[in-house]
């Protein structure tokens, strides 16, 4: 019998659970083809995320899923962004891709301005299509769930491709 195809993309949210707020953001904020639709051509590019920040309250972080950013790289988005700001940022893609023995503290501790601040809304797991619905994927679906340095403030993995969400 042939699987139904099911996306395998999963939220790890770390605000407190709360009255839903609905925000609009981008996937991303710097691109050269947005200067002039959306930046001014005289904005530098160090300047972009606090532009983009004054329309808009969150966005998300797709460099992270390439490479584990600097502390000194998050440190300038947060400080470039307002105190409600909020980030979605992408796993670093050997979290969700190379799954044998992930090494969580790197990108938890570049993550830690972010964190300190108030301004990491979820950290967003996008897993391959080989991802099935196996006994080891739920078993690191789990091990994900309790990543060291998560904040306590506690979250939730909507498991779509497991069939139901659980809390952690």
């Amino acid at each position: 019998m042939r699987r139904p195809y099911v996306r395998h993309r999963t939220m790890v949210s770390l605000a407190t659970f709360g009255e839903p707020v609905i925000r609009i953001g981008t996937s991303g904020f710097s691109y050269k083809d947005w200067v002039g639709p959306v930046y001014p051509e005289t904005l530098a590019p160090r300047d972009r995320l606090s532009f983009y920040a004054r329309e808009f309250s969150t966005v998300e972080l797709n460099v992270t899923y390439y490479r584990i950013p600097s502390t000194r790289t998050v440190e300038s988005w947060v400080r470039k962004t307002p105190d409600d700001f909020l980030f979605a940022v992408k796993a670093f893609r050997e979290l969700t891709h190379e799954r044998e023995e992930p090494q969580f503290a790197p990108f938890v501790a570049s993550l830690q301005p972010m964190i300190e601040a108030g301004k990491l809304g979820c950290v967003l797991t996008q897993f391959p299509y080989s991802f099935h619905l196996l006994p080891q994927n739920r078993d690191y679906l789990k091990k994900a769930a309790r990543w060291p340095g998560r904040p306590a403030s506690g979250g939730r993995v909507s498991e779509r491709c497991l069939g139901k969400p659980a809390n952690f």
